[in-house]
């Protein structure tokens, strides 16, 4: 017989897939960006079946110095208040050699998204360029971004940013304690 996590871990990675297929094809999705968000739903449902993981803040994560070989933050670091305090602890809770990998949406300097998000607080991090230093900062090594696309943001009225018509990078930046 299966054991009875295994078997809770199928009927989650089960009923996410429905959901999954529910959204995709008989709901209407009117752009890419809304079925991204169906994708990581999907995805973070499925997730107990591959690896451990939790919801906390990145300013005080409740683990141990030297607990973790890689450590995702996932479109979510300009969000945090304090991120210098946010890449001071993820650098503590790696393992000497631990990987931090970021995914985000980045703006550029001198763009009308920019003063918006100066504005709000959040320019540090959603500016490639800025996060790059500020991981430098912390004490990562071997800093590195790679952009995966690029897309001159459109009028969408559930976002303050990006302002329509600017550019928006995507990317994946890799950190290492």
């Amino acid at each position: 017989p299966m054991p009875a996590d295994l078997r809770q871990h199928r009927l989650i990675a089960c009923g996410a897939f429905v959901i999954y297929l529910v959204a995709e094809f008989i709901l209407f999705q009117p752009n890419e960006y809304d079925n991204n968000k169906l994708l990581y739903v999907w995805f973070l449902l499925c997730l107990p079946m591959a690896a451990d993981y939790a919801l906390v803040d990145a300013q005080q994560i409740p683990y141990a110095d030297a607990s973790f070989d890689l450590v995702i933050a996932n479109m979510m670091l300009y969000h945090v208040p304090d991120l210098e305090l946010g890449l001071s602890e993820v650098r503590r809770v790696l393992k000497p050699g631990g990987r931090l990998l970021i995914k985000g949406s980045y703006i550029e300097k001198d763009s009308r998204s920019y003063a918006l998000a100066e504005s709000v607080g959040i320019a540090r991090g959603i500016v490639e360029e800025y996060l790059l230093q500020d991981l430098r900062d912390a004490g990562f090594a071997k800093v590195q971004s790679t952009v995966v696309a690029e897309a001159v943001w459109a009028e969408n009225p559930y976002d303050l940013i990006p302002a329509a018509g600017d550019l928006q990078r995507f990317c994946v930046i890799e950190a290492v304690k």
